[in-house]
């Protein structure tokens, strides 16, 4: 199947004519995976249903002082991030990564971390809120 054949496929929302999300590259996005909408809009709703709640998650990580959990979650999300097209989360990612592990090498102690989750924080609320346009509330 030819790129441009998998961009005439679809379904519902996203699909023949991809919305306009904004803060994401979908043109990137769509280069690496091959032109193929439909798997695009896959893990467009997979992120949005899987880590709607992951800034929460880190939170309570970052609570318990558990900063390597922290930073491998951070870690996750910045690829996943780079896969969907948008560059803003990732590099809150990465920030929040690194942060996460300049405390855990310096027991716990990081002035980067608060900054780093308040940006990855409004970056992800950002992502999701975009996606809740499309997908509706998360699938439970």
């Amino acid at each position: 199947m030819s790129i441009a054949e998998n961009e005439q496929g679809g379904g519902a929302g996203l699909g023949a004519g991809l919305p306009n999300l904004p803060g994401f590259d979908t043109a990137g996005a769509l280069q690496r995976l091959a032109g193929n909408q439909k798997l695009y809009r896959t893990l467009l709703e997979r992120f949005y249903n899987g880590y709607n709640n992951f800034g929460r998650d880190i939170r309570a990580s970052l609570a318990a002082g558990n900063f390597e959990e922290a930073q491998r979650n951070a870690h996750t999300i910045k690829g996943l991030a780079g896969t969907i097209g948008h560059a803003g989360l990732a590099e809150a990612s990465l920030a929040l990564e690194t942060a996460c592990k300049n405390a855990l090498q310096d027991s716990g102690q990081s002035s980067e971390l608060d900054p780093a989750l308040a940006q990855f924080s409004a970056q992800l609320e950002t992502v999701i809120g975009a996606l809740s346009a499309i997908f509706g509330p998360p699938a439970a």
